[in-house]
């Protein structure tokens, strides 16, 4: 069996209307640097949406995910995001 391709022409699915939302959304975000500062607010960002997936395998642990972050946390690689 041969599939031929389609003699139309592909078209996005969302087309202009996901152009027009992606372009609004950048609009609305801000682009940050981290600071050292911003360990604690990120680490407890990072806890408060780990437990239920780890908590449902037994794993969750909040000193080893805080001991984990902090082992890993360069805020110069690190860009906070905020919407507007």
């Amino acid at each position: 069996m041969t599939i031929q391709p389609s003699t139309q022409e592909s078209k996005p699915v969302l087309g202009q209307a996901w152009d027009d939302f992606m372009r609004a959304l950048k609009m609305q975000l801000q682009y940050l640097n981290a600071i050292e500062d911003d360990f604690d607010t990120l680490v407890e960002l990072r806890i408060e949406a780990m437990p239920e997936s780890l908590g449902k395998i037994g794993r969750f642990d909040r000193e080893r995910s805080v001991n984990r972050f902090r082992s890993s946390f360069v805020a110069a690689d690190t860009t906070r995001i905020f919407v507007l």
